[in-house]
């Protein structure tokens, strides 16, 4: 008797388009799998990569040189990465000209995190125990102003300083910032303070802003528990008298500098206080409310700008990239808070 030969079906084959969104989803949902699918064959490879880069995280400089390894590879065109990458964080300890150079390429870049500190006196970087030199910023300052000039970001986590080149200076007249809706500062408070110049004028598109307050001890416990006000005259006060106190001072020149910016913002939607270091994150809310009261006179009820929203960092040293998942939470949250606080009477702002 013979055997039967076995039936053969034809592979099954489906559309050029059907493969790519099977293989960009399996892509975005995770990175080792979009870096073996770029392995396949050239033309995944091609539907892959623009996912790939289109977060580009460098943690630290090593990571930095490898991509601009990759920006300069013949098969890698600059057109490229001024196309696809949209999101972009740069290490602390790169050097200012790979900076230029990155950022001169990346020119479509819509979500930007910067957080490196230059030392003033010495022209270096100082990170940790280890310093790395790198040419003082006036060598390159005109080239990289004319690379940066055609970027326009649209949310931005940074570290501003006098000492950094441009863009990355607290001088937000600066055309780099007229784009901007969303920024996020992580300078100490004794920085961002004591500027000037976030207004409608400067920056037309900003709706929300969040800056850093690193809380720490009270030299004096009972300042809590005292009924300060800020009388009309500015004077900080108590009911027993005048208050010295450094922590009063401190809190003081926050709320000055946050009624500061609402009142010359008329289009601000969100203003985040981000509380770290702080054991009691409410009563601080609190007390930086009463300070900040007398400064909205402009508001239905005097002492109350339902935009102003305060958040406890719980982990006092983590720090959110402009294109996060928990800084869209931040933000998201603070929306939600700000809704809440417009439909109430007008008492203290809300915290999270």
């Amino acid at each position: 008797m013979k055997s039967l030969a076995p039936i053969r079906y034809p592979s099954p084959t489906l559309p050029l388009e059907v493969l790519r969104r099977l293989f960009e989803s399996a892509a975005r949902v995770d990175k080792r799998t979009a870096s073996n699918l770029a392995t396949l064959n050239r033309t995944i490879q091609l539907w892959i990569e623009e996912i790939i880069y289109a977060q580009v995280i460098l943690r630290h400089n090593r990571m930095a040189r490898a991509f601009l390894s990759a920006m300069k590879s013949k098969c890698k065109q600059h057109a490229f990465f001024g196309a696809y990458v949209r999101s972009l964080v740069l290490p602390q300890d790169i050097d200012g000209p790979s900076v230029l150079e990155i950022l001169s390429v990346c020119r479509g870049v819509v979500d930007l995190s910067y957080w490196a500190t230059p030392n003033s006196e010495t022209g270096h970087k100082v990170r940790g125990s280890h310093i790395i030199t790198y040419p003082h910023p006036s060598s390159f300052h005109t080239d990289f102003g004319l690379a940066v000039c055609s970027l326009a970001p649209r949310k931005l986590s940074v570290l501003l300083h006098e000492e950094h080149v441009s863009p990355f200076k607290p001088q937000f007249n600066d055309p780099f910032f007229s784009s901007v809706t969303h920024l996020s500062i992580v300078n100490k408070w004794e920085d961002w303070t004591s500027w000037k110049g976030i207004s409608s004028e400067t920056m037309p598109n900003l709706t929300h802003i969040k800056f850093d307050l690193n809380v720490g001890n009270r030299h004096n416990p009972d300042d809590r528990s005292n009924a300060c006000m800020k009388s009309t005259t500015g004077a900080t006060s108590c009911p027993g008298g005048t208050v010295t106190s450094p922590w009063l001072d401190k809190l003081s020149k926050v709320a000055n500098a946050l009624s500061d910016i609402l009142n010359h913002r008329p289009s601000l939607q969100v203003c985040v206080l981000l509380l770290r270091f702080d054991s009691e994150p409410a009563q601080t809310a609190r007390f930086l409310s009463r300070l900040a009261g007398p400064n909205f006179p402009g508001c239905i009820h005097v002492g109350f700008d339902p935009r102003l929203v305060f958040v406890w960092e719980k982990e006092s040293f983590r720090y959110n990239y402009a294109h996060s998942v928990q800084e869209s939470m931040v933000w998201r949250s603070a929306e939600t808070v700000i809704k809440a606080q417009r439909q109430l009477s007008g008492t203290d702002s809300l915290s999270f």
